[in-house]
């Protein structure tokens, strides 16, 4: 029989193996780059099927591919699924009240250093705020949304199509 001292100090080793293997573990991606390339391939379906305005099958396959990026804690995955889901329910004029994820967008695009992720989760905002006659907000939200896109890019041509149309409202 082993002394309390040495039954201590096992338990202690196996508590400590425990949690290091563990922590390995659940620190490694549970995404590979083929899965990364097959979720590309899917967030251009869903473009697709935007631009085709099915926009219920859009929806559909942009919430699975958010499920999915959640699931494989893939962040920019699931940044460009909210994305893409935000613009299918600006395309449906949706009630801005029942959008979600614009701060987990720009979340996820600091914590990735992603200027595009963050310019359009600034874009996003302003243009929610746009729809909930904020106008001031959401200048404030495409000031920020300009300084980070690229320039000679849709997405910055949106913004400021989007700033000048709210600059009108004033």
């Amino acid at each position: 029989m082993l002394s309390p001292i040495l039954m201590h100090r096992n338990y202690i080793l196996l508590l400590s193996f425990f949690l290091m293997t563990s922590g390995v573990l659940t620190a490694q991606k549970k995404y590979t780059a083929k899965d990364s390339v097959t979720f590309f391939a899917r967030l251009d379906t869903v473009e697709e099927l935007i631009e085709k305005r099915q926009f219920d099958a859009a929806l559909t396959s942009s919430n699975e591919l958010l499920q999915f990026s959640e699931n494989n804690k893939f962040y920019r995955g699931q940044a460009w699924a909210l994305i893409k889901t935000n613009d299918i329910l600006i395309e449906k004029e949706v009630d801005s009240n029942s959008v979600t994820g614009v701060k987990k967008i720009i979340e996820i695009g600091l914590q990735l250093n992603d200027k595009l992720i963050t310019g359009i989760g600034y874009l996003q905002t302003a243009q929610f705020k746009i729809y909930n006659n904020k106008s001031g907000e959401a200048e404030l939200n495409f000031e920020k949304a300009l300084k980070l896109l690229p320039q000679n890019n849709e997405d910055t041509s949106l913004a400021w199509n989007d700033r000048g149309y709210n600059a009108g409202l004033t």
